[in-house]
Parts: C-alpha cells; sequence; structure tokens
C-alpha cells in the first residue's frame, strides 16, 4: 500500500526493500522483512491464547494478529478500494474501506462482524508504517503531557519497565533531554512503544517531517477507538529508514488476553457488527491545520523551558500523579 501525496510528492508510506512474496503462510511472525505498508492488527498485536467464550477459547492468536497474513478478497471502483478478510481462530470477517475523498484526504471504512456463536472478545489496532527522517516529530494534542511505555526494558531502560509512565513530550535524561517524540538515526537499531494514558482519549495524531516539509493527520472518534499507541522504530526493523506506526485501538494495550482481563477490550455479540472510521490528511507547510500549528508552538515552548503544566494545562501534573499513583507507579521527574 502506498500515501503518497502527489501536491507534494511526499511517499509516506514505507515500502518493501525486497520483492514482496506473493502469500504468507498463517501464524507467520512479522519481521523486519515485513515491516511496510499499512497493516491491520485484529484480533490481538502480540501473540497470546483467545481469552474469549465459546469454541475458540484458548486459540492461539498470532504475533500481530491473523489479519495481516489472511487472503483479501478486494473490489474497487474510481475512488474506493475494499478488502475483506476472515478470521481463522476465531469466526469474524474483517473489511476495510478506502476512499479518496479529495485530494489531500483518505477516508478509512471500517467493519467487524461477529460470524460465530459466542461473544467475540477483539483488539484492532491501525497499523500504518509511515518513514520518516532523522528529526521527524509524533505531535499530539497539547493536552497530552505524559505516555505509558509498553515495551520491556531490554527496549530501552531510559522508558522505565512496561506500564511506566513518562513525560511528554521530552524528559530529563540525566546528561540532557531525551525527546520521546522525536525520531532518531536508524544506526541506533532500537525502538520504543508508548500509549496515551488510557483513561485520556484523543482524537487525533499527527507526524511532521521537516526534511521534507510534510505533514500527515490522522483522525478518528475516540468513542470508537479509545487508545493509542506510538511505534517509533530507528533501525529495530525496517532498514531504510526510519519507522512511526500511530496506531489508534479499541484495546489497551497489544496483548488481546491482558486487555481482556482488565476490562479494556471490545466485545461484540453473535452476529452483530461494528463500525468506525480513520481520515488520513496530508499537507505542506503552507497549509498547516490549526491544531498541528498549535501542538508545533506547544513543542517550541516545551524546549524553551521546563514547562509549567498549570499554567499550560490545567490539573496537567496532577494527571500524571493520578495515574502514577493508580498503576502504583513512579512518576519520572524532569
Amino acid at each position: 500500500m502506498s500515501v503518497y501525496d502527489k501536491r507534494h510528492g511526499i511517499e509516506w508510506l514505507t515500502q518493501p526493500v525486497i520483492a514482496p512474496t506473493a502469500s504468507i503462510p498463517a501464524g507467520s511472525d512479522w519481521d523486519g522483512e515485513r515491516s511496510y505498508g499499512w497493516d491491520e492488527m485484529m484480533p490481538t498485536i502480540i501473540a497470546c491464547p483467545y481469552p474469549g467464550p465459546g469454541n475458540a477459547t484458548g486459540a492461539a492468536l498470532p504475533d500481530h494478529g491473523e489479519i495481516w497474513t489472511a487472503p483479501w478478497q478486494v473490489d474497487a471502483t474510481r475512488n474506493t478500494i475494499t478488502v475483506r478478510a476472515k478470521g481463522r481462530a476465531v469466526p469474524y470477517s474483517f473489511q476495510r474501506s478506502a476512499t479518496l475523498e479529495t485530494p489531500d484526504v483518505l477516508v478509512l471504512q471500517y467493519t467487524v462482524e461477529n460470524t460465530g456463536d459466542a461473544p467475540l472478545v477483539y483488539l484492532w489496532a491501525a497499523h500504518p508504517l509511515f518513514a520518516c527522517e532523522p528529526g521527524s516529530e509524533v505531535l499530539l494534542p497539547p493536552a497530552v503531557d505524559a505516555v505509558v511505555s509498553v515495551l520491556p526494558l531490554e527496549w530501552g531502560p531510559q522508558w522505565g519497565p512496561p506500564d511506566t509512565v513518562n513525560p511528554w513530550p521530552a524528559k530529563n535524561g540525566g546528561s540532557g533531554m531525551l525527546h520521546l517524540n522525536r525520531v532518531g538515526d536508524i544506526q541506533n537499531r532500537s525502538g520504543r512503544k508508548f500509549y496515551v494514558l488510557p483513561d485520556e482519549p484523543v482524537a487525533w495524531a499527527a507526524l511532521w517531517r521537516p526534511a521534507v516539509q510534510g505533514w500527515l493527520q490522522m483522525r478518528w472518534d475516540p468513542a470508537d477507538s479509545p487508545y493509542l499507541g506510538i511505534w517509533i522504530d530507528e533501525g529495530a526493523s525496517y532498514p531504510a529508514s526510519g519507522v512511526v506506526a500511530l496506531e489508534p485501538s479499541n484495546g489497551y494495550y497489544d496483548n488481546l488476553a491482558l486487555a481482556a482481563a482488565r476490562n479494556r477490550a471490545a466485545t461484540l455479540a453473535p452476529g452483530a457488527k461494528q463500525s468506525w472510521q480513520v481520515t488520513v490528511r496530508t499537507g505542506g507547510k503552507t497549509e498547516l491545520p490549526s491544531s498541528i500549528v498549535l501542538a508545533l508552538q506547544f513543542r517550541s515552548h516545551h524546549r524553551q523551558r521546563r514547562p509549567n503544566w498549570r499554567k499550560i494545562i490545567p490539573g496537567g501534573t496532577r494527571r500524571l500523579a493520578r495515574h502514577a499513583a493508580s498503576q502504583k507507579l513512579e512518576t519520572h521527574p524532569y
């Protein structure tokens, strides 16, 4: 899949570095050779046993879910491409329609249907792998002042163990500021993943690529997708460039069994359908939307000095402390 901004000559999605295979065996691990384009992760992200009721209880769910290796039925019209796939370990059908609404707006419409006889417990997350040069930045609404690290310590002790709260967009690393939102060089051979605090949903996330003077913004309804994961890859899996994945989701986080145990997974009755939408918009520096302008100004304010969260975001420091206390975690100081 390609998301190419013809007006500004910018390809946003990573492209294969080797010729893609015609098909990938079900249950395959997602690895660097396959880390390009836009996947859909369903019904889990991390491999785990299926936690829902019915005959599929305990079924093995593969890495990055089932959909990315499934055969797709494709229908295309002038402005819309619709793809459909079916679950293997768990009975459901999944559909995504991509419509070019205007030259700069792509609308993705999703529908999942429970085709089984038992309630479907699932987690969906978008998995667009956006190509980013060093210095590219993830932008979030200015109200976001903290994120949760979800990777094991070996991915980066500076972010803490899973469930550690980190200030956003930067924190004091001892020898200098660590910019959580900024893409570094692929020679770092590292990656990190964060989630916006689960009880503070957002409706958009964006990327700013100063090297090409381009931006991309994803929008969704937080009532449908209340969680947002952010994966930043600096040569850990994709060898050609830095990568950012903005992952709106209806489950928190990554592991369906864990999300279900925390009551943060979606459930769908037998025969029922659920639909939701994600909108992608691209542009150049001369046409920045006001939300991105505000986020860039907030970022600049943060870099100039330690921000006063009480002035910028009422209750900002209190929210950070409340989440840490509820998770029995240590709040990272500046």
